[in-house]
């Protein structure tokens, strides 16, 4: 019995040790690149963009709070799936371009995005295309 209670108390005490180090391993070094947080479509917080010290992680991270803007602004985010296609530096301006593609098939619903940008962190979608069927 009393070997019993050892082993138990031994597995009780290993058990968080070895859960810890498994979740470490999975979560790896991954989360240092930038990266968006979705919940219901819409994109709630964007990581890994803190120190966008060079110009493809500032113009990654400018795609993403680009789309952030614009699920935030979308009726139907669930209903969407956006995927940004131009992300140009001109100078010190930022040009972000993408499009939505809609689940809903109906003729007031947009299909393109444009931002315009000074940082990377201050998006507003400027322009949102409709589709002319």
């Amino acid at each position: 019995m009393r070997n019993v209670t050892r082993k138990l108390i031994v597995l009780v005490a290993v058990l968080p040790v070895a859960t810890g180090a498994w979740w470490a391993t999975r979560v790896g070094d991954d989360t240092s690149a930038p990266h968006a947080l979705w919940r219901n479509g819409v994109i709630v917080h964007v990581r890994g963009c803190d120190d966008a010290s060079d110009e493809a992680t500032l113009l990654t991270c400018a795609g993403l709070y680009c789309a952030k803007s614009v699920t935030e602004m979308l009726t139907n985010a669930q209903q969407a799936e956006l995927s940004v296609t131009v992300r140009k530096r001109d100078g010190g301006a930022i040009h972000i371009a993408g499009s939505i593609g809609q689940y809903l098939n109906a003729r007031t619903l947009p299909t393109g995005f444009e931002c315009n940008m000074q940082h990377y962190r201050h998006a507003v979608p400027e322009v949102f295309v409709a589709d002319k069927r």
